[in-house]
């Protein structure tokens, strides 16, 4: 099992990078830069493309809301997916070694996987990516998910590397029931064996709960996503960290 190292305690996590609207669009290398050079560590999300068998930087399933472009990630092949313009500016879809090469150990990354399935081939393909990238310039990074059967994977085969279950309401979330009850209860925690729990603010605030559940596994809560001060200000005790964007959090 791996420790969760200081970083993940010491600055609040930039949500996507420092991103600026069009100006500088979401998990763009721009707001990677951009995070860098403010020193904050960076959440980005990451699909594994199945025809190329690599990995993207990308949140969403399909292009409407960044391209206009109703196809779906694994729809375009990968030349075509990387020639993507988000919201029509001059910044591109990244792959994750475009990303790593941006970075090259400059921050910590926090990488949140989005998949319906785990049958094992992100999981390797991201670690084995990882793992080379930690090699050559001592970055450090750790891996979130709903999908908290892939962290299980992560757990099994793969114990070196951080994880953390990403939890919540996910009341509007189209999840099978199973994910469903998992992200609201994290019940696979005890199997997951997290080295964070990463939960939605809104519900921390709300229930609670959440924070002597994970103390009592000795577990730090990070609270996802904070967008303002006020936001920020209301999950004081309830977290240990939080993940932030369109405003800058102080931090020490």
């Amino acid at each position: 099992m791996s420790d969760l190292k200081p970083w993940f305690l010491a600055k609040p996590i930039a949500h996507r990078g420092l991103h600026k609207g069009i100006e500088i669009p979401e998990n763009s290398l721009a707001a990677f830069d951009a995070a860098c050079k403010a020193g904050f560590p960076i959440e980005l999300d990451c699909h594994y493309h199945e025809k190329s068998g690599e990995i993207i930087v990308f949140h969403d399933v399909d292009l409407l809301r960044l391209a206009q472009d109703p196809r779906t990630v694994q729809e375009l092949n990968l030349n075509d997916l990387l020639k993507v313009r988000l919201y029509e500016s001059d910044h591109l879809i990244p792959s994750l070694e475009q990303v790593l090469e941006l970075v090259a150990g400059r921050v910590p990354l926090l990488i949140e996987t989005k998949q319906i399935k785990s049958d094992g081939a992100f999981e390797k393909a991201l670690v084995a990516q990882m793992d080379r990238y930690v090699e050559a310039t001592g970055g450090e990074w750790a891996i979130q998910s709903f999908h908290h059967g892939a962290l299980y994977y992560i757990e099994r085969h793969f114990p070196h590397v951080a994880k953390g279950m990403l939890a919540g309401s996910m009341n509007e979330a189209e999840i099978p029931a199973w994910q469903r009850v998992s992200v609201k209860s994290l019940a696979l925690l005890p199997l997951v064996r997290p080295q964070f729990i990463a939960f939605e603010a809104a519900e921390l605030v709300r229930t609670k709960k959440v924070l002597p559940w994970a103390r009592a596994f000795g577990t730090p809560v990070i609270g996802w996503t904070i967008r303002n001060k006020k936001e920020y200000k209301s999950v004081k005790g309830l977290c240990d960290n939080v993940i932030f964007e369109n405003f800058l959090p102080e931090h020490q």
